[in-house]
């Protein structure tokens, strides 16, 4: 970690999902008749669509959500998801931050409005909309507000506290706050006397959670366990063997999806392993080209990316690359 800030920020920071689409009636009160159930299914189906960088399909369901159910929030989380994968992928722009930030927004809106009515699934929507809006703030670099967004998120988070068997996407929420609660700490103890305000975490607890998540029958859910995981691994624990463990199950759930292949890749430059990452180069720059749902930006972008990882790697190495 390269600030304080920074750790403050992965405890809002939560995950590319929002809500437990596909989960039995105990885990999404909300799913109780047939059109609900083929709203969740809808949505679920767009999800895997982002993670399978299959955005032009993604696109036409969230279009399709927005005219069937526009003021529902599994629309706006939908269409939040797909705006920061285009963000993170290339086709950034201040229009589409300006959008992502509004459906962000709108969705916080319709929540606080209920209130004291809120069920599993909204209580969890809401907690993570906080770290959705945390991330456009990081790429603007207004981190003053993101520190400010911790208190919105952390008195909707406690109040789900060891509910996790009755909702269990917030083994995910849960597992976050716990680690980097008592990681900030260890690393920064300047921090302690201003994390001391918020409830307790339990670094060992945390990881356990989270390895509840990665366990998962919910694919959903166990992709961003082992998404989180993998970060954990490679920029706290640096435990290098694990987070690579973490990435290739990543890229054998989802093949076409670059951006877990240039994570992937880049663990394995940092453990020297120059041909399996060479391997994993060749797959970045053919799974790029041939995706016709990607702009030609997308598909330049994680090659570049990846050559220039490359081109540092043989000047610290004193390699050639021949």
């Amino acid at each position: 970690m390269k600030g304080w800030w920074q750790h403050i920020i992965l405890i809002v920071f939560l995950g590319v999902l929002s809500c437990s689409l596909k989960a039995s009636s105990k885990n999404s009160p909300q799913v109780n008749t047939p059109a609900s159930q083929a709203l969740a299914d809808s949505v679920a189906i767009g999800f895997e669509a982002i993670y399978q960088f299959q955005f032009r399909r993604a696109d036409s369901i969230r279009l399709a959500l927005q005219k069937s159910h526009p003021k529902h929030a599994w629309t706006s989380i939908l269409t939040v998801n797909y705006y920061w994968w285009q963000i993170i992928t290339g086709n950034d722009s201040e229009a589409l931050r300006k959008e992502y930030l509004q459906q962000i927004n709108v969705a916080l809106k319709r929540l606080d409005e209920k209130e004291e009515d809120l069920d599993h699934l909204e209580r969890y929507t809401r907690i993570t909309l906080y770290g959705f809006k945390a991330r456009i703030e990081i790429l603007n670099k207004r981190y003053i507000s993101v520190v400010s967004l911790l208190n919105s998120y952390i008195s909707n988070l406690k109040t789900t506290f060891d509910q996790e068997p009755e909702f269990e996407w917030y083994y995910l929420t849960s597992g976050i706050y716990n680690y980097y609660m008592e990681r900030a700490k260890a690393t920064h103890p300047v921090l302690r006397p201003y994390l001391s305000l918020y409830p307790k975490g339990d670094l060992e607890k945390g990881l356990e959670q989270l390895a509840t998540a990665q366990n998962s029958t919910n694919l959903l859910l166990r992709t961003e366990a082992e998404y989180f995981l993998l970060k954990i691994n490679l920029e706290e624990e640096e435990a290098l063997g694990e987070a690579e463990s973490n990435a290739d199950a990543l890229v054998t759930l989802y093949p076409e999806n670059v951006f877990y292949r240039y994570l992937y890749y880049t663990i394995l430059l940092q453990q020297k392993k120059l041909d399996k990452a060479l391997q994993q180069y060749g797959q970045i720059s053919v799974h790029a080209k041939l995706n016709e749902q990607l702009s030609e930006t997308q598909k330049a972008h994680f090659i570049r990316l990846a050559k220039e990882d490359l081109t540092r790697y043989y000047i610290e190495t004193g390699k050639t690359g021949e």
